[in-house]
C-alpha cells in the first residue's frame, strides 16, 4: 500500500482541516483491506491505530505539502512508513492524565514491535511482527 496526501493543512499549524481530518480514516480502511488480502486481518486493531497515530503526528507537524504512507509486509513483519518531510526527530513524550495530546508515540511504542526514525529523519516508521509460522 502507498498512498500520498496532499495536505490542506498549512504547514505549522497544529488545527487540521475538515479534509485533513478525514485522511486517518481513509488509511484506515485502505490498510484494513490490505491486510484481508494478506490474510492479516487479526493485525487490523493494531495496524489502524499506528497508522491513526504516524500520519496524525504527519499531519499536524510534518513541514511538507504532501505526506507519503507506505505500508508493506516483508519478511516476518508489517512495515508502516510516514513521510512528512520534517528532519525533526520525534520523541516520545509523557502526557499528564488532563493532556489531550500528547500519547501518539507513546502508544506506538507500545504497540509496536519496533520503531524509528530514517536517516534524514523525514520517515517514521514501526513494525509489528508476524505470528510464527506465517509466510512471506
Amino acid at each position: 500500500m502507498k498512498v500520498s496526501i496532499t495536505r490542506s493543512t498549512p504547514p505549522g499549524r497544529e488545527t487540521l482541516t475538515e479534509s485533513d481530518r478525514r485522511w486517518p480514516g481513509r488509511l484506515r480502511l485502505i490498510a484494513r483491506s490490505y491486510l484481508r488480502l494478506w490474510a492479516l486481518e487479526r493485525l487490523a486493531d493494531s495496524v489502524e491505530l499506528l497508522i491513526t497515530e504516524l500520519a496524525t503526528n504527519a499531519l499536524r507537524y510534518g513541514r511538507a505539502d504532501s505526506i507519503g504512507v507506505r505500508m508493506l509486509r516483508t519478511g516476518r513483519v508489517v512495515r508502516i512508513e510516514v513521510a512528512d518531510g520534517t528532519a525533526v526527530v520525534p520523541t516520545v513524550r509523557s502526557a499528564s492524565a488532563l493532556d489531550e495530546c500528547g500519547r501518539g508515540l507513546f502508544l506506538v511504542e507500545a504497540i509496536a514491535d519496533d520503531w524509528g526514525v530514517g536517516d534524514d529523519g523525514a520517515v517514521i516508521w514501526c513494525v509489528l511482527s508476524l505470528a510464527e509460522g506465517a509466510s512471506a
